[in-house]
């Protein structure tokens, strides 16, 4: 992060871990596309995608909803 932030001292303060460091958030994003209008294949493989993300992640919380 930038030193010139303005509101640097307001992140550190409420983006800590439980060990008091400096641990800010990030949000992915993933669009999987189907091969000749094949929905439920292409549902099928971001799941196994998805899957394997999180079992190789460490912490990935899924979000349902954002807004």
């Amino acid at each position: 992060m930038l030193g010139n932030f303005a509101q640097r001292e307001l992140t550190h303060r409420k983006m800590t871990s439980p060990d008091g460091s400096f641990a800010p958030g990030h949000m992915l994003y993933f669009e999987c596309k189907e091969k000749n209008g094949d929905v439920k294949s292409a549902a099928e493989a971001a799941e196994r995608f998805v899957d394997y993300i999180t079992e190789k992640s460490y912490p990935v919380t899924l979000a349902a909803s954002l807004g």
